[in-house]
């Protein structure tokens, strides 16, 4: 009987001298590549709470009061920035005020690309932008380094230390998103500059990306620094991979002639070699006219288009429209996949449908 009371009291006392298990951050993200993303870096640790559910478009998505909740709860922020998600602003400086808010468009590693004109000329595309995806995309991979105080000055740019302390429950901010519901038209980053906010889907940003959030994480919860960035090393030398089978996937394709409904894949499009030869939507909140469907529907015929693009939930209807009576194929295309989904399945997936279609063996 002694034996056993004392060795229940020396139990308690052990745990009781040991330091409490220290506790990971919350961290919510917009959009699920870059919830992948950080759920790579976090691995074991945590699982990040995203905000736009499956279907959604992330240019007018309303927050809905569980969404409130975990950006109030949240200790970071990733998103892709105001270009993507203008709406989110107003709720990250007055919800997540306490949060280190990190936008992925605005970190210094992000090469950004101008939104492109596909109505008018399709040749000219900001070349200058796009030459240096292609000096620097291969050299970037191979000597990718993690350190995590490479970021830490990025990130204090986007600390938001001049909030107004009021409160606010869930439903107030359902008000606000009105005021943002059409600002998709508006894609600029933090200085004002135009740009095509799609940048995931260029996967040496998605390299760069991991370290910064893997410096973002360490600098809230430093005892898991190493951690985060074997993680994060870990999945760069994945999408290093998956980008070079892309590239050989891709390879014959290079010159295939295609258009697409909303111009979202100019990343993807850029580091792979490909090119559209027009986008029968610009943005995804604006109805092509007449002229705009004729002017398209000639430029496809002189092109000799051989497949069109539409992402999921899209209303295809304006594909038929601008494609009747031409032979050509076509696939849908996802630029976001789930949460759930590893970021390299999600640009493996993308490629191969894609390349199907390119080859006449899609659905």
């Amino acid at each position: 009987m002694f034996s056993s009371r004392f060795t229940a009291l020396l139990t308690t006392t052990t745990l009781a001298a040991l330091p409490a298990a220290a506790q990971t951050p919350n961290v919510v993200t917009d959009i699920a590549p870059v919830a992948s993303l950080a759920a790579h870096v976090m691995g074991d640790l945590g699982t990040p709470r995203n905000l736009i559910k499956p279907g959604a478009s992330p240019h007018d998505y309303a927050l809905r009061p569980s969404d409130a909740r975990a950006l109030r709860d949240a200790d970071v922020v990733f998103w892709i920035g105001g270009a993507l998600t203008p709406w989110l602003e107003a709720p990250l400086e007055t919800l997540s005020k306490n949060a280190e808010h990190v936008s992925l468009l605005n970190a210094e590693a992000t090469k950004l690309i101008e939104p492109r004109d596909l109505g008018h000329d399709h040749h000219d595309h900001g070349a200058d932008k796009h030459d240096e995806h292609d000096d620097h995309d291969h050299d970037h991979e191979k000597e990718h380094v993690h350190d995590e105080h490479d970021h830490e000055e990025e990130h204090d740019d986007h600390n938001h230390d001049e909030h107004k302390d009021h409160d606010h429950d869930e439903h107030d901010h359902e008000k606000e998103h009105d005021d943002h519901d059409h600002d998709e038209h508006n894609h600029t980053d933090a200085q004002g500059n135009l740009v095509d906010p799609h940048a995931w889907l260029d996967p040496s940003n998605a390299i760069a990306w991991l370290d910064v959030i893997a410096a973002a994480l360490s600098k809230v919860d430093p005892e898991n620094q190493a951690t985060y960035e074997q993680n994060a090393a870990t999945t760069a030398a994945e999408i290093v991979q998956t980008m070079s089978a892309i590239d050989f996937r891709m390879a014959p394709h290079t010159d295939a002639s295609y258009a697409v409904l909303h111009d979202a894949f100019a990343y993807f499009e850029t580091r792979f070699g490909l090119e559209p030869a027009g986008a029968i939507t610009l943005t995804d909140a604006q109805s092509p006219s007449p002229a705009h469907i004729a002017s398209l529907r000639e430029t496809l015929t002189e092109a000799n288009v051989t497949c069109t693009f539409a992402e999921p939930a899209t209303d295809t209807r304006l594909l038929g429209v601008a494609t009747e009576g031409l032979d050509v194929r076509f696939a849908t295309v996802d630029p976001l996949g789930t949460p759930e989904m590893a970021y390299t399945d999600l640009i493996a997936n993308i490629a191969d449908a894609m390349a199907s279609c390119f080859e006449g063996t899609s659905n």
